[in-house]
């Protein structure tokens, strides 16, 4: 039959496009993949239409044997005639007979088999003959090479949704105002086709807010009104073919992977899946994924599975139906208490390997099972394992609230939570972590102090060690020295006590930092401690503490102006840490460290280099202040990339810098040097002086102010008034002096700054010319002004359009002279004489830059020219 005819609009897939397309040139066949309603007919007939030779549709979706399959494909050639005891060979040697042809072979999961054998023969048999085949399940036809579709782009995916809207909306969309909600359910359908599709639809009687808040219902929303259409009128319907395709063990086990959330190992599908005798976890989620109804790709290094939330809801309502739900869960929320319980029952100063990249890929199923444990009260204790295990990754604002309200439910009065004392303990320190995180700083010391107390009380010395150190940091952040110094020696104190070189040596970085960040006492003495806590920390087999040890020494060093050794030290601390699989916060501040260091040396790939790897860390982190510091050092790497749009992250990070705790206050200061000059460099005057009076360090608002002098330098350049220009760049060669410090930002800031002025030098020192050739002004020099001599104006004016517009090419004297003596009848000879006098007098005016060549006049090709 001829291909389907399809009135709408075709969106995105360019890339899957391409490699169809390729794979049909190259191989001839080729087969698409993936769950009902993902695009798989919508594309083959658009591939197969584009295509020079003739195409023909076949839908397989009612074959089960070979012989239907032939059958099926000779009624759409209009063969008539028996297929004989081979009817593969039949049927090939009719497609052999066809001539050059594209063949679509829709549906052909229910008939993989024949259809893998029958493919290589026919392709043999016909050299004319491209297959294109779609299927929802993997063929394993060695023949075809296989393309996998995946859900639309997030864009793809709202331009589909808006082009499916109905002709008549009950209410019209407007693009400004809908198109938050539009991009909303665009994601919430996962960009999923079909089920795009039956959303638009529904906009004929619902508005679009309306629809996106229905969604929730699901499959209740995601189905035609009408049941005329038989195939694809409902999402569900799309599922439901593939499940009733599935071994009963394997919809077992689809149905029970519906309580995992946001994808799942194969160790916890081991443990949560309950199959029966003779199916393993791996056979039927290796099945699952051959059906599409899986998604799986690794994850350091382990296999990770998960399925669209479409496929996952219906799972789960299958799930429901075999009243397996509550068994099911109390599998899934034991395994990972299990999990939790192994890491709460220490505090180490790093955490076991693997530990945080599992909590970061099982958040929210840690989630799970802490909400299905709470609703027995008895199980209480088993949800403060779980959030001691949450804790440590809680940096964003979402997380923190939702983290911050459940231990508040854990640690009242009235939970029975009490018992034992150390697991409260913990849950305490893991609260003042998240409470610091969140900028609540005084509640983040309370939170601690009592950690403290239940440690002492309890004569866990290790315990109580660890925690006067974290209470040392926080006391730290709000400035009291007096009480930052307290909480590091106890924890020194109890370190040496307990002979625990990994503790003492986290005091002592710790008390490395209230000499050096607070820039009182004795930096050498701060240098040896950390040297020592180096030294301890590789003594204990602990990496994570002898790099953070190395990257406060680099900074230490950085502050000191002694660059080379920073350098040495903070590449031997980035080495270490390339090697540790769970890379800690600090290893920003190490890459940006590397990053200014790298730009000061003039190595600009590795600047940039450091900077990449630093962004990494910090998009994995999701902290704002982190993010915050990372904009700075971008702007002083590359401060001629800040545009319009960069200056946003600038202004976000003076934002989140300003209310930061005080040890940030140089960033602070630098970020908004850098927001000031970025703002000035781009006409915004009265905003950068705006930020200029928030600065409080003097160096960084002699940064500021030169750029401001550096953007008047440009402007009066470029308004052809050099005088004001190069006054304006000496006095921003006087604030430059002010920019001093050994500190490492201020050396970056300080190359910025030369950088800049010596653009804006070069910049200056050209030959204007006023576009009516009315004056033109040398480098440095004064304005010629040319208002006494008409005749003169026009001839320059033509010159220097000339100039501009083909650098090097002479404005031949006819040229000059219409322009000079317009509609004059001048003889040859008293042409030449009337140009040549013109020539001489701008040169002797100055213009000494207009050479003759060959029969013309040109300015200069090598010297710079502007139009004022």
């Amino acid at each position: 039959m001829p291909l389907p005819y399809h009135p709408d609009v075709f969106i995105g897939r360019s890339a899957e496009r391409a490699r169809l397309t390729a794979a049909l040139d190259d191989g001839r066949a080729a087969v698409l993949i993936g769950p009902g309603g993902i695009g798989k007919t919508r594309l083959a007939v658009e591939i197969a239409a584009a295509r020079s030779e003739p195409a023909l549709y076949v839908d397989l979706a009612g074959a089960r044997t070979d012989e239907d399959v032939c059958s099926a494909v000779l009624s759409a050639l209009d063969a008539a005639g028996r297929l004989g005891s081979d009817p593969v060979e039949a049927v090939g040697a009719r497609l052999a007979r066809e001539g050059a042809r594209t063949l679509i072979l829709d549906n052909t999961e229910r008939v993989a088999g024949p259809v893998a054998a029958a493919v290589p023969r026919w392709l043999a048999q016909a050299p004319g003959l491209w297959l294109l085949l779609t299927s929802r399940r993997q063929l394993l036809a060695p023949a075809c090479v296989e393309v996998t579709l995946a859900p639309l782009l997030p864009e793809d995916a709202v331009r589909l949704f808006v082009a499916r809207t109905p002709q008549r909306p009950m209410v019209p969309l407007h693009a400004e105002d809908d198109a938050a909600v539009i991009e909303a359910i665009a994601t919430r359908l996962e960009g999923i086709p079909l089920a795009l599709e039956l959303a638009a639809a529904r906009l004929e009687v619902l508005p679009v807010a309306e629809l996106a808040r229905r969604l929730d219902q699901g499959f209740a929303v995601l189905r035609a009104p009408t049941s005329r259409v038989p195939r694809h009128a409902a999402l569900r319907d799309a599922i439901t073919w593939s499940w009733d395709a599935l071994h009963p063990a394997e919809q077992d086990a689809l149905a029970q992977a519906s309580v995992f959330r946001d994808g799942f190992g194969l160790e916890a599908a081991e443990a949560v899946l309950a199959l029966p005798d003779g199916f393993s976890a791996l056979d039927a989620l290796h099945a699952l994924k051959r059906w599409c109804l899986l998604q799986s790709a690794p994850r350091d290094g382990r296999a990770r599975f998960r399925m669209l939330d479409t496929i996952r809801e219906f799972a789960a309502e299958a799930l429901a139906a075999r009243e397996a739900v509550a068994a099911t869960r109390a599998r899934h929320a034991a395994w990972f208490l299990d999990r939790a319980r192994g890491w709460s029952r220490v505090l180490q100063p790093e955490d076991p390997p693997g530990v945080r990249r599992f909590i970061r890929a099982d958040h929210e199923n840690l989630v799970a099972a802490l909400e299905h444990l709470a609703e027995d009260p008895a199980r209480w204790p088993d949800v403060a394992q779980v959030l001691v295990a949450l804790g440590r990754l809680s940096s964003n604002q979402r997380r923190q609230t939702w983290f911050l309200g459940w231990s508040a439910q854990a640690l009242a009065p009235a939970a029975p939570v009490s018992d034992p004392p150390r697991q409260v303990a913990l849950l305490l320190h893991q609260r003042a972590g998240v409470l610091r995180a969140a900028e609540r700083l005084p509640e983040a010391v309370e939170c601690q102090r009592q950690a403290v107390a239940i440690a002492e009380a309890l004569g866990d010395r290790r315990l109580t060690g660890t925690l006067y150190g974290y209470l040392g940091s926080l006391f730290s952040i709000l400035g009291d020295d007096a009480g930052a110094q307290f909480g590091y020696e106890r924890a020194l104190a109890l370190a040496r006590d307990l002979d625990a070189p990994d503790l003492e040596a986290q005091a002592l970085i710790a008390l490395s930092q209230c000499v050096d960040l607070r820039q009182r006492g004795d930096p050498e003495a701060a240098e040896r401690r950390l040297l020592h806590a180096a030294a301890l920390a590789e003594q204990a087999g602990r990496s994570l503490i002898a790099c953070s040890a190395l990257q406060k020494l680099g900074a230490l060093l950085c502050e000191a102006g002694r660059l080379d050794e920073a350098l040495e030290v903070l590449e031997r601390a980035a080495r270490r840490l390339a090697a540790i699989p769970d890379r800690p916060v600090f290893e920003v501040d190490v890459r940006l460290q590397l990053a200014l260091l790298y730009h000061l040396r003039g190595q600009a790939a590795d600047a940039r280099a450091a900077l990449q790897q630093a962004r990494v860390v910090m998009q994995a982190q999701e902290t704002p202040l982190i993010q915050a510091c990372g904009a700075v050092c971008s702007g002083l790497i590359a401060p001629e990339a800040l545009d319009t749009g960069a200056l946003t992250g600038l202004e976000q990070a003076e934002a989140v810098l300003a209310g930061a705790a005080s040890m940030n206050q140089p960033t602070l200061a630098a970020g908004q040097g850098l927001l000031a000059g970025a703002l000035a460099r781009l006409g915004r005057t009265r905003q950068a002086q705006a930020v200029d009076a928030r600065i409080t360090e003097p160096a960084w608002r002699a940064y500021a102010e030169a750029h401001q002098h550096i953007a008047a330098a440009g402007r009066a350049a470029a308004g052809g008034e050099p005088e004001a220009a190069h006054a304006a760049l000496d006095a921003a060669r006087q604030r430059r002096a002010g920019l001093t410090g050994r500190a490492l930002l201020l050396c970056a800031g300080a190359l910025a700054l030369d950088r800049a002025l010596q653009a804006c030098a070069e910049g200056v020192e050209v030959w204007f010319v006023a576009a009516d050739g009315a004056w033109f002004a040398p480098p440095g020099g004064a304005r010629v002004s040319l208002a006494r001599r008409p005749t003169l104006q026009p001839i320059l004016a033509a010159l220097l359009e000339a100039r501009l517009a083909q650098p090097g090419e002479p404005l031949p004297q006819d040229a000059l002279l219409e322009v000079g003596w317009p509609g004059e009848r001048v003889v040859p000879r008293a042409a030449r004489s009337r140009i040549y006098t013109a020539v001489r007098t701008l040169r002797r005016f100055g213009l000494d830059i207009l050479e003759r060549a060959r029969d013309g006049y040109l300015l200069d090709a090598e010297a710079p020219v502007r139009r004022a």
